[in-house]
């Protein structure tokens, strides 16, 4: 068994020093840092929807939760547009688009179409955009 020899900068080459680490784990930082008013927006939307039912709904029978997200949507269209934009083009949401697609032409050839359950999916898929781009 041969014994490690010190390197010439004076360490050992037997493990991974900070600065010998690759690159891949250096520079992790997030590209869009989460601000305070992110957090309150992503804390009230995950606190909020448990408590869906014993909210208030407002005007034409729009819940408060709508309100909650329109706002979140609002947020991102004014202050993060290219982090919304990136969001809504990642794999997963176009496998949900096509996903919501496919249901609506199959709902299409039927006699006695019903839409809402597609339209609820959609909802879903546009609120974990939003969650996904407030993250």
């Amino acid at each position: 068994m041969t014994p490690i020899a010190p390197s010439p900068k004076g360490r050992h080459s037997g493990g991974l020093t900070p600065g010998d680490a690759p690159p891949v784990a250096r520079g992790t930082e997030l590209r869009y840092p989460t601000t305070a008013p992110e957090r309150v927006l992503l804390m009230a939307t995950i606190a909020l929807l448990p408590m869906q039912q014993l909210l208030p709904i407002v005007g034409g029978g729009i819940s408060s939760l709508y309100i909650i997200f329109a706002v979140v949507a609002g947020y991102l269209l004014l202050n993060r547009p290219r982090a919304l934009a990136r969001t809504w083009l990642h794999p997963v949401f176009l496998a949900a688009y096509t996903l919501i697609a496919v249901s609506a032409l199959i709902e299409l050839a039927h006699p006695l179409s019903d839409y809402s359950e597609i339209f609820r999916l959609g909802e879903m898929v546009a609120g974990a955009i939003f969650v996904a781009s407030l993250c």
